[in-house]
């Protein structure tokens, strides 16, 4: 697993969701979303770098919403998004700054 080191954050899908992705997804401290199959945690199932963001921003945390099963991430910035596991793309979901 070199060159991998995850951030504190990592995501586990909902036993109620449908096994339509990986077991486990994670961030990197180098801005990229990383999954694995829970059995095989060395073994990379995907990894892409974020993009969406505003210049300067990164993604601290994530975790995927029990109600639909979308991975959501929360930026540095205060900023919720959507964010693709597979492609990095994470779109606008909403603000938090100054709440």
């Amino acid at each position: 697993m070199a060159g991998v080191a995850l951030l504190g954050g990592c995501a586990h899908l909902p036993d109620d969701v449908p096994a339509w992705g990986p077991d486990i997804v994670g961030i990197t401290q180098y801005n990229k979303v990383v999954s694995f199959v829970h059995g095989q945690p060395g073994t990379l199932e995907s990894s892409a770098k974020i993009t969406g963001l505003p210049a300067g921003d990164v993604v601290v945390a994530i975790d995927f919403n029990p109600k639909d099963g979308q991975l959501v991430a929360l930026s540095e910035h205060g900023s919720l998004y959507h964010l693709d596991w597979k492609s990095g793309a994470a779109s606008p979901l909403a603000s938090l700054a100054g709440m």
